[in-house]
């Protein structure tokens, strides 16, 4: 109970703070805030070994690994700041066991992976940091600015060995019956174009056939699967595809929240969704959730969607 009213005054305090900052920002290009903030990351092991665990194109590390702790946070600017503490090969039969619990990589990187638009179509693009010094007990620290696409919509982290080759840990995290934030986020991407329909479908979540907008947002979703959403201004996009007398508005009443991970069954890597109950959305596209869903496990590079349904979004996690 104690650590519900924390993470509640947190969600208070999250949410106030996004009210002013959207109050007091009259910048074009909008206030910096978060796409992706984590207490937690996963090693990648089995079924995240090799190309086998190859994630939006970076592959796994063909030897399982394990991450003590990992906090750290991505800016809607393009700043990204990770503290990697204990990142070393598995205690596994996999590895040989002179090197478990180790870490021969002298340098880590870390890697980006958004969704993005090309051409009129959805595509993925990978922005690789700077190598950064790494210690053999694994404990290493990024700081650095990228260059984000435009959108970054469903961002994932990776930390890689040197130059982004292929990847030991990611966003996301293993069972777990804590509170730990798997993903914090105050930034959400409406579903403008290409992200539209069947064309714009993220882990087997359509987009809406009609661009949405969305003016703020708070979430939380920690490793036990409990997931806290304060939602501001989820209305109809004022674009000329949408009839005019429908721009800026929300004609749903009730809206789910899906959260989707990569995970394991049967020793292959799958998608698996999780779906809230429905909560109520007022007029204005405002509303607000707290459940516990059931996540799979693991639950790696997860991703949070808004929508009618457990098929269909009107925002996801990015900007």
């Amino acid at each position: 109970m104690a650590k519900l009213i924390v993470r509640c005054l947190a969600l208070a305090v999250g949410a106030a703070t996004l009210l002013l900052t959207m109050a007091g920002t009259a910048a074009a290009a909008g206030p910096v805030q978060s796409l992706v903030e984590l207490d937690r990351a996963f090693g990648n092991t089995s079924p995240f070994v090799g190309a086998a665990g190859a994630i939006r194109g970076v592959n796994a590390a063909g030897l399982p690994w394990t991450i003590r702790e990992a906090h750290g946070s991505l800016m809607s600017d393009g700043r990204l700041q990770l503290g990697i503490q204990g990142l070393v090969f598995a205690d596994d039969p996999s590895v040989p066991e002179a090197i478990r619990g180790t870490n021969p990589v002298p340098m880590f990187a870390a890697v980006v992976s958004c969704l993005t638009s090309s051409g009129g179509a959805v595509t993925t693009v990978n922005v690789t940091s700077d190598n950064v010094p790494a210690s053999p007990t694994g404990d290493a620290f990024i700081s650095q600015t990228l260059t984000l696409p435009e959108p970054c919509v469903a961002p994932v982290v990776l930390i890689t060995s040197p130059n982004g080759g292929a990847y030991f840990a990611v966003t996301g995290g293993a069972a777990s019956g804590d509170e730990v934030s798997i993903l914090r986020f105050n930034r959400s991407f409406g579903n403008t174009s290409p992200f539209l329909g069947t064309a714009g479908a993220i882990g087997g979540v359509n987009a809406a056939g009609l661009p949405w907008a969305i003016s703020g947002i708070y979430g939380d979703l920690a490793a036990n699967g409990r997931l806290i959403l304060s939602i501001q201004g989820l209305v109809f996009a004022d674009d000329p595809s949408v009839p005019e007398a429908r721009r800026n508005t929300n004609p749903v009443a009730t809206m789910v929240a899906v959260v989707s991970c990569l995970t394991s069954s049967g020793g292959q890597i799958t998608t698996a969704n999780a779906v809230s109950s429905g909560f109520a959305m007022d007029q204005a596209g405002n509303g607000f959730l707290i459940q516990t869903l059931a996540l799979p496990q693991p639950c790696v590079a997860p991703v949070v969607f808004i929508g009618p349904s457990a098929t269909t979004y009107f925002a996801v996690t990015g900007a």
